[in-house]
């Protein structure tokens, strides 16, 4: 099963292709995510991101069935977890803003990840729609938290992306 996420974060969390993560499997994810540089490959084990540096890597990732599509999954099915944790208005200050510095940090590591596939125009732009995706999220998240004098016209402002 494979969705991107849509404006209204829909979750189809019946479906038993659905893996749940919690909290921490997110955040954790999303840490890897942020350290991966350009070049560098993701593996996943036990809905965890590792980042690929085993000898021999083209025939490994081959031989275990290692691929860019899965790892798209993977990065979309964290993101789902995570913009449906953000939208739970039970969470905890705190963990939401840990969640959206993360979110921050990760676009580095989806650039990273874009540059490393670059010959692949479709994963090229499935990882332009995910950051997209988590621009929004986070520009949303911090026009809510701020409070009407806070805010200024170009919330990207107070954004770090890379």
């Amino acid at each position: 099963m494979f969705r991107f996420i849509d404006n209204n974060n829909n979750i189809d969390t019946e479906n038993k292709d659905f893996d749940i993560l919690n909290y921490d499997d997110v955040i954790l994810n999303l840490k890897i995510l942020s350290k991966i540089k350009e070049k560098e490959k993701l593996i996943i084990s036990n809905k965890l991101f590792n980042i690929d540096k085993r000898y021999f890597q083209p025939l490994i990732r081959h031989i275990t069935d290692d691929n860019r599509d899965d790892t798209i999954r993977h990065i979309n099915l964290i993101l789902l977890h995570c913009f449906k944790f953000l939208d739970d208005t039970t969470m905890n200050t705190e963990n939401s803003e840990s969640l959206v510095e993360e979110l921050k940090k990760s676009i580095s590591g989806l650039s990273c990840l874009k540059f490393t596939y670059k010959d692949d125009e479709v994963i090229g732009s499935k990882l332009d729609l995910l950051i997209d995706k988590i621009k929004e999220k986070v520009i949303k998240k911090n026009t809510i938290n701020l409070t009407g004098s806070d805010f200024t016209n170009n919330s990207d402002d107070n954004i770090q992306y890379s």
